[in-house]
């Protein structure tokens, strides 16, 4: 079975050739017919000398889905109905543009601090209380830090 791909936001517009013999009779009509589950569709074609039919598909947009339809080209002829041809028709959208809205978190420098100890050593205080063993007052301690201060400022 032929396919043929239509557009369902845009006018289509179809030839075909057909031969039409055993009759003298001029009045030859032919029709599209596009099946649809619920109903049909029919579009009038013009017959050109020659043989030649062209049928125009409107924009079906509000009308059909997008997908594959069985599809007959009619011929009418001395009040007969013939079909010389079935094909399937695949109706798909000529142009779709779809638009989404994406919301992203403003981004900010993250700001992160960390340490590490690098050396570790004993005070005069602390190696002045682990010889006496014994509790010093204010007056001891400010004096030893006073020294310890004096002494790294010389350094």
């Amino acid at each position: 079975m032929e396919s043929v791909v239509l557009h369902l936001d845009e006018d289509n517009e179809l030839s075909f050739k057909v031969t039409v013999e055993g009759t003298e009779d001029e009045e030859v009509g032919c029709r599209l017919v596009i099946e649809n589950s619920n109903y049909n569709l029919s579009f009038n074609g013009t017959m050109l000398p020659g043989g030649e039919v062209f049928v125009v598909v409107p924009s079906l947009t509000k009308v059909l889905k997008e997908g594959t339809y069985p599809t007959r080209l009619e011929v009418i002829v001395d009040d007969r109905l013939f079909t010389p041809l079935k094909l399937d028709t695949r109706f798909k959208q000529a142009l779709k543009v779809t638009a989404e809205a994406v919301s992203r978190p403003v981004s900010r420098p993250t700001v992160k601090a960390s340490a590490s100890l690098i050396s570790s050593k004993r005070t005069l205080s602390e190696e002045s209380r682990a010889k006496k063993g014994a509790k010093m007052t204010r007056k001891q301690v400010r004096e030893m830090l006073k020294k310890e201060i004096t002494r790294k400022s010389r350094d």
